[in-house]
């Protein structure tokens, strides 16, 4: 038997009923995977804004640190999260999949995950926050 890898994207983006309600990505629905994995995850308290047509979220920790996978590793793989109950994920790649620009900040430094960069409105609104991630659908 021979195993292929999986490409994680292509896998995320064939199932998107699996992930959203209507079967249609909208922020609100990733947000929803985002604020449980810094609330779960990282125990630290959860910022939501919204700018032009840009969501940031974020927090005053990095719940994107994890021992195993790089920040921008996270985006690329479907990473298990079994404190979100049985058979959940982390929701980053959720992000790369559906999200046409996705950007991270800690403590000011940016990192492009994917697309154009966010306006300075859009930066603005994480300026406060230690880890924050910045994207558009």
């Amino acid at each position: 038997m021979n195993l292929q890898p999986l490409d994680a994207l292509q896998w995320v983006r064939t199932r998107p009923q699996q992930f959203f309600p209507l079967g249609k990505p909208e922020p609100i629905y990733l947000l929803a995977y985002l604020m449980a994995d810094v609330l779960e995850l990282g125990r630290g308290s959860c910022t939501i804004r919204q700018r032009d047509g840009w969501w940031i979220i974020g927090s005053e920790i990095d719940w994107l640190h994890d021992a195993r996978h790089s920040e921008t590793e996270l985006f690329e793989r479907v990473v298990a999260a079994p404190q979100h109950g049985e058979h959940s994920m982390r929701g980053e790649v959720l992000l790369s999949a559906f999200a046409r620009s996705v950007w991270i900040a800690l403590d000011g430094r940016r990192v492009c995950i994917q697309g154009e960069e966010p306006p300075p409105g859009a930066w603005d609104q994480a300026v406060d926050l230690h880890r924050a991630i910045v994207f558009a659908m």
